[in-house]
């Protein structure tokens, strides 16, 4: 349906990204699927159109993922037109209070209305986003370390310099006092890295960042030769990233995980495929990439230290400030020394959370740690029982691949 108040929005270069395009003769059209692997900036620069417009933008669960996208295309002054059906998930009215979630400063909307059944929303882009901030050519390289794995943060350091980055940074944060050249820094945090204070030392490292592009990693993580093409692939066009962490058989190590609700939801995380997302979805803290001025906006909160989530509060402190958390499959890094096993993997839904499949043993035990959680007896029980015979036993290794 051609709504005659928005044609006034839909001047110069811009496309429209429907599934069946609206104004064919008069608009060029593109069209992918949406996943959390949707990316027209692979296709069109950012900042170059004047304007997107949509009729489908709420008809799956990747509306926030589409939103950010196609803020990306459109150039200052441009305008992101919007249309939805009484079908949608979300109708333009309810899309409207995320907007100042998602993009604050940095957009207006400028009209909003109904015509007939269906609702339209019109937003100004008034600056860029930290998404488009720095360049892809220039990384810096982190990774904390207690010091007990020198041969770990040797490889990493090595495995930084086949890369071939034009312009690149190594910072070593925690336990450690060697350089490895010109290439390399040391932040040298011996007490924090002493106490499991990751969160002090991941914002050390952050702080002395050079460039705004980070990659910051554990000292159990080497780089496959491509993680810089694979980046070059993805895009500069980012704010908080996850890419593929492997073991040394090619088993995903906790890569793309979903909590399955609030922050505070006990046993219950999932492994999603690459191309599927959730509102609840984390970055491991193994590998993380992030812009250094959106790690500004909100660092790690260092109340918290080793093996406490601190990689899930990083996540969910950024998206409550609307930044949304994604996946490059592109830029694979193999995972040294990885104790968590597999997860079981939910079923990919256009609409929501999909179920879990496969692991019945290990969602059993989680169903059963989740009902005794609250029972103080039984958590001292079973902790005692798992310290005492299962953590460093074959049990274990069953437990966390079955």
């Amino acid at each position: 349906m051609l709504i005659k108040n928005l044609e006034k929005y839909l001047k110069g270069s811009g496309l429209d990204v429907s599934e069946v395009p609206e104004y064919s003769l008069l608009i060029p059209h593109f069209y992918q699927v949406p996943s959390n692997l949707y990316r027209p900036s692979q296709f069109f620069s950012s900042g170059s159109l004047d304007f997107v417009y949509s009729k489908d933008v709420a008809t799956t669960k990747f509306y926030k993922i589409l939103l950010k996208e196609w803020f990306d295309l459109i150039r200052k002054g441009g305008y992101l037109v919007l249309c939805t059906q009484p079908k949608d998930l979300l109708s333009c009215e309810e899309l409207s209070p995320l907007i100042k979630d998602l993009f604050g400063n940095t957009a207006v909307i400028l009209s909003q209305g109904k015509e007939g059944s269906v609702e339209f929303l019109v937003i100004k882009k008034l600056s860029r986003s930290k998404r488009l901030l720095g360049n892809i050519n220039s990384w810096t390289f982190g990774i904390i370390t207690g010091g007990s794995r020198p041969e770990n943060v040797a490889s990493f350091v090595e495995s930084v310099r086949r890369q071939k980055v034009p312009n690149y940074e190594v910072i070593i944060s925690g336990k450690w006092k060697e350089s490895f050249g010109k290439d390399t820094r040391v932040v040298n945090q011996t007490r924090a890295a002493n106490k499991g204070h990751i969160t002090k030392m991941k914002n050390v490292l952050c702080k002395e960042a050079k460039y705004e592009n980070i990659i910051l990693v554990h000292d159990r993580v080497v780089l496959k030769d491509t993680w810089f093409e694979g980046m070059k692939l993805y895009g500069n066009s980012f704010e908080l990233l996850a890419c593929p962490q492997l073991d040394y058989q090619g088993n995903r190590a906790g890569d793309w995980l979903t909590l399955g609700g609030p922050i505070d939801t006990p046993y219950n995380a999932g492994a999603l495929e690459y191309d599927d997302w959730d509102e609840n979805v984390y970055v491991s803290g193994t590998i993380t990439v992030l812009k250094r001025s959106v790690w500004k906006e909100k660092p790690w909160d260092e109340k918290v230290f080793w093996n406490k989530g601190e990689d899930i509060k990083l996540t969910f402190d950024l998206r409550d400030k609307g930044y949304i958390a994604r996946f490059n499959p592109y830029s694979e890094a193999i995972v040294t020394n990885w104790r968590h096993g597999s997860f079981p993997l939910h079923e990919r839904n256009l609409y929501k959370l999909g179920r879990k499949k496969k692991m019945l043993f290990r969602r059993f035990l989680w169903f059963f740690l989740r009902v005794t959680n609250n029972n103080s007896y039984v958590v001292a029980a079973r902790e005692f029982v798992f310290k005492k015979f299962v953590e460093r036993s074959a049990l274990r290794r069953f437990i966390v691949t079955h």
